[in-house]
């Protein structure tokens, strides 16, 4: 199956009452452990903690960079593009989107926001 996901994000608390009537609208946290994040901060001197989505019954699901399914379990890539490619429904130019949200991402973890997901066939 073909998708892609938008994603959007608020500055509400995913406690309020609108928030809570939504399936799709996930709590943002910062994680300081792991191996991407090691790589990133040490990457890069301006990264702080990962991103991380409040998922009941997972551990460690991350915004990370990434082109293809191999590149991630679980997590979500980031990318500025996406399509075809040998290995499946891939994502381009993923550092590119992941600079230019991870800022964003983490304002709305250390705000108490939410995750908002929507396929792009919803209206």
């Amino acid at each position: 199956t073909r998708w892609a996901a938008r994603l959007g994000w608020r500055a509400e608390g995913c406690a309020s009452p609108r928030a809570r009537r939504s399936a799709r609208r996930y709590a943002l946290g910062t994680r300081y452990l792991g191996g991407f994040y090691e790589d990133y901060t040490h990457r890069w001197g301006w990264h702080g903690p990962m991103i991380e989505i409040d998922l009941p019954g997972w551990d460690a699901v991350l915004f990370h960079i990434g082109n293809y399914h191999t590149n991630t379990a679980g997590c979500v890539l980031l990318g500025s593009a996406a399509g075809e490619s040998e290995h499946g429904l891939s994502v381009w130019r993923s550092t590119e989107a992941y600079m230019r949200a991870y800022p964003t991402l983490l304002s709305v973890a250390q705000s108490g926001g939410c995750l908002i997901v929507k396929n792009e066939g919803e209206g």
